[in-house]
């Protein structure tokens, strides 16, 4: 019996693993412009809001832009550049 439950304790770690990974995202701002971060159609994979997620604010961006955060937000990583001068 003690065998059996080491293979439940192992399944139940892998699919929490499992679980965890799926919902890590990266996702890229996508437009030109200022807005707002909880808009989905500013970004390329949706609003990056969960831990594991990464932002990526790597965007050819051509002016002064404004990224307004408008709602609390959680990811792991932002990455960002610029072309500007």
């Amino acid at each position: 019996m003690i065998l059996g439950s080491h293979r439940f304790i192992i399944l139940a770690a892998v699919m929490i693993g499992a679980v965890t990974s799926a919902h890590a995202a990266t996702s890229s701002w996508n437009v030109d412009a200022s807005g707002n971060w909880s808009l989905s159609t500013n970004w390329s994979n949706g609003v990056p809001t969960n831990a594991g997620d990464t932002a990526n604010l790597t965007f050819n961006i051509t002016g002064n832009r404004i990224i307004t955060l408008d709602t609390s937000q959680i990811s792991s990583r932002l990455h960002w550049s610029s072309t500007m001068g």
